[in-house]
């Protein structure tokens, strides 16, 4: 069995098992483990909040190396021989790294061996006829070796660091989006998910409310029908009690759907593709219903940060496309040590003292000459000022949503209180004329249909309850946490 097929089973088997009973709590846990979704967002999550630190790495430093191997054939004419061939090698490593000022530097080491071939000795020609051949070459194999550091400072384009920086923000930015908005749909799916419990426990309860109006019509049908055997009402009265057992299936028959599409809900959110749920939820509570949302700041809603941060990555890349636009201006410097001897060692002692040095410092400059640059100046602000606009348009809106929300919840808690009210007035009512049916003053017609009035007030209560979970969902994806 695969590793999916043995998490449904032990879903199943964790609290789905008929006769028992699963929590609210249990639930969301299998939610999380089992909702492919909720994982997903998780992982990227996960993820994005790591490459946060991706942006190091444009500052940090790194070490290199690199080979070469080479053959030199070309004609030369040398004050001191004729060469044919020049055989070398090459060898270099060292450090280097950016800072966040614009400094550039990087220090290595550098070998180098030379192997000559074919050296022809200089033939002086003295007069008389007298030529002289010298041999000045006296080393055909040598090492040239080199310590040396290269510093520079951009000027212009990215200038003291700006283009870096930019880069390193756009990153940093662009991840931190990342991570709320996945952060955000996982919280999406959680309060679906709780949405989904409270559904579906009601909706059981819709059904067992809907079975009871069903059968007070049945036994009123039936009353009815023991009436017309006594010659006590006419035929055509039993249309009235026949037509209202039809409307109780109907409606008997619209809440077992209503209860398969939660449980559909309900399974799908947990990772399971069924429309059976066997084990027993339990109804929301009082403080279910009467639930604080902490005042926030609606612009902390995790979707809208994810926006603000998407904000700022493209300033910084309006920034940094800005950049390319600009002159280059640059101070370099570098200096190094040198040696060179037939023996490794030698040229590697000598290459670290100070009497054999290069040093030297100089500035660059380039300048873009065909470049549109208002133009395209003008296209990355607007790139970024028409998500800045959007983000206003945003912020409003949540706040407006927030409000709605606050104003709603308090309006439909209010109908609760009165429905309840309601619901216990219609009860007392059914109370009373039963009492009154025992003592021989009321009629069992007269009872049934003020239980069914009772019934009524049940399912307007539901209905009200379910409202306020909803809104009260919506209103915990505002929470920062």
């Amino acid at each position: 069995m695969n590793y999916y097929g043995l998490t449904l089973v032990l879903l199943l088997f964790s609290g789905t098992a008929s006769g028992l009973e699963l929590g609210r709590e249990n639930y969301l846990k299998q939610v999380r483990e089992g909702n492919l979704l909720v994982r997903s967002a998780l992982t990227g999550a996960d993820s994005a909040g790591k490459l946060i630190e991706e942006q190091k790495l444009l500052t940090s430093p790194w070490a290199y190396s690199g080979f070469q191997h080479g053959v030199d054939t070309s004609p030369t004419v040398d004050a001191i021989a004729q060469i044919d061939t020049r055989i070398f090698d090459e060898f270099t490593f060292g450090v280097e790294q950016k800072t966040d000022i614009g400094l550039s530097a990087r220090v290595y080491y550098d070998i180098q061996y030379y192997d000559l071939e074919g050296i022809h000795p200089l033939v002086i020609n003295l007069g008389f006829g007298l030529p002289v051949s010298l041999n000045l070459v006296t080393t055909p194999k040598y090492y040239s070796n080199k310590f040396a550091a290269e510093v520079k400072l951009d000027l212009l384009r990215n200038g003291f660091g700006s283009e870096v920086r930019s880069t390193k923000k756009a990153l940093a930015a662009k991840h931190e989006a990342a991570y709320f908005e996945k952060m955000y749909q996982a919280k999406q799916v959680l309060l679906q998910a709780e949405t989904a419990y409270w559904e579906l426990a009601l909706a059981r309860e819709a059904v067992k409310i809907h079975e009871q109006l069903l059968s007070r019509a049945e036994k009123l049908d039936k009353w009815m029908q023991g009436r017309i055997d006594l010659n006590l009402q006419d035929q055509s009265d039993i249309n009235q009690s026949r037509s209202e057992v039809q409307f109780r299936k109907l409606e008997l028959r619209g809440a077992l759907d209503a209860e398969k599409s939660a449980a559909r809900a309900f399974n799908y959110l947990r990772g399971l593709d069924s429309e059976k749920v066997e084990a027993a939820l339990v109804l929301p509570g009082k403080n279910d219903f009467q639930q604080e949302i902490r005042p926030a700041d609606p612009e902390k809603r995790l979707d809208y940060r994810a926006l603000l941060r998407n904000l700022e990555a493209a300033k910084a890349s309006a920034a940094l496309k800005k950049e390319v636009l600009s002159p280059e201006l640059s101070l370099g410097a570098s200096a190094s040590l040198n040696a060179a001897d037939a023996v490794f060692s030698s040229a590697w002692n000598n290459s670290f003292k100070a009497d054999k040095y290069i040093y030297g410092a100089g500035l660059n400059f380039r300048v873009p000459l065909d470049f549109p640059s208002g133009v395209l100046e003008k296209a990355y602000e607007d790139e970024y000022r028409s998500l800045e606009l959007y983000c206003e348009a945003k912020r409003l809106e949540l706040r407006t949503e927030w409000a709605e929300l606050n104003r709603k919840l308090l309006d439909i808690r209010e109908r609760l209180v009165l429905a309840e009210e309601l619901e216990r007035l219609q009860k007392n009512k059914a109370d009373a004329e039963r009492d009154r049916l025992s003592k021989g003053n009321s009629v069992t017609a007269q009872v049934l249909m003020f239980e069914q009035d009772w019934s009524k007030s049940q399912l307007g209560v539901l209905e009200i309850k379910k409202g306020i979970l909803g809104i009260i969902a919506k209103l915990k994806l505002f929470e920062e946490r």
